[in-house]
């Protein structure tokens, strides 16, 4: 039932021009139980994911902004028990129109409230669950209509249209420009997951135009190994935003068949180092392409021992393995034509 009508009718009824609608809507009693009891699973979820720096607590806060919006919405438009019925206060009556039937006019001076009962000389009508229900019962006792305060209701109407906004830029856009365009990294870590088989970042970089293209190389997951074409920063690490390639390193054999090092240890254990070759494998991170391969030799050489190793326990005389790591400028020989390509 629109505003068009009602009036329409009022002033068809000879009750004069439309002063306020009172709308009927549903009692929000179990909508606010709902939601009341799912604010704190959804809060401690949402602070779960997001001190694991997990995305997912987008979904948690967008899930509950729509079930509050949801149970707004049952409120005003679900089906009302008993039925619908409209009042409409004009300036010289009232419009009573139950949900199914024809309209009543009633004249303020014949009209009267008992409670929440609207009484007339020829009928009644009992005022259930309505918009501003206080003010429709006071104006049926005096005869005079009271027009809505709409500071008040403009305000909340405001603040939550700001409240949605906020949570929709927060939460619906990223996942949207997620779904669209794929993942943004958020930080270096997350991009090691191209050397693991993973997903790459559709809104990383790409890997195109003048250099310097930024480049981390990781060997599995976790922080890379080395990095190149960043911008200064006073991070601990650079920005995940700016890596267009990502090196994936693994370690395919020995340079050299002499060991590099051995290092003897109290209880008979060793450790014997070779020098290492590693092949590493280059994606744009933007799309997963593979730009380059290439192999690199570990040091050549290991001047000290590491004062402890790791064995077995219970187990004495372990004899371990181990391949010394490329150095930087090993990697460098390789990456930095990319890293500066036009």
């Amino acid at each position: 039932m629109n505003n068009r009508a009602l009036a329409a009718r009022a002033e068809a009824a000879g009750l004069g021009r439309l002063v306020r609608v009172h709308r009927p809507f549903r009692e929000p009693v179990a909508g606010a139980m709902l939601a009341g009891i799912g604010v704190v699973p959804a809060g401690i979820a949402a602070f779960y994911l997001v001190l694991n720096d997990s995305p997912a607590w987008r979904w948690v806060v967008l899930g509950y902004g729509a079930l509050l919006w949801a149970t707004a919405a049952w409120s005003w438009w679900g089906p009302v028990p008993g039925g619908r019925c409209w009042f409409a206060s004009a300036e010289r009556g009232l419009l009573i129109w139950p949900q199914g039937e024809e309209p009543v006019a009633v004249r303020w001076e014949r009209l009267a409230a008992d409670g929440t009962e609207l009484v007339w000389d020829t009928g009644s009508q009992r005022v259930g669950t309505v918009w501003a229900r206080t003010e429709l019962l006071r104006t049926a006792r005096t005869g005079r209509p009271y027009p809505p305060a709409r500071t008040p209701r403009l305000a909340i109407a405001a603040l939550s249209v700001a409240l949605s906004a906020v949570v929709v830029w927060f939460t619906a856009v990223p996942l949207a420009l997620e779904l669209a365009f794929g993942e943004q990294p958020r930080e270096i870590t997350d991009l090691a997951r191209l050397c693991t088989g993973g997903a790459p970042f559709g809104q990383a970089p790409a890997y195109t135009g003048p250099g310097p293209h930024a480049v981390a190389v990781y060997e599995g997951s976790g922080f890379p190994e080395y990095l190149q074409g960043f911008a200064e920063t006073d991070q601990n690490w650079p920005p995940a935003d700016e890596v267009q390639l990502v090196g994936c390193s693994r370690l395919i054999g020995q340079a050299q068949p002499a060991a590099i090092r051995t290092c003897e240890y109290e209880d008979g254990s060793s450790l014997v180092t070779y020098q290492g070759r590693w092949a590493v494998t280059v994606f744009e991170a933007r799309t997963g392409r593979r730009v380059a391969e290439f192999t690199v030799d570990g040091a050549p050489s290991r001047s000290d021992c590491q004062p402890t190793i790791l064995v077995p326990s219970g187990s004495r005389g372990n004899d371990d393995t181990d391949y010394s790591a490329p150095e930087d400028a090993a990697f460098a020989a390789h990456l930095t034509p990319l890293v500066h390509a036009e």
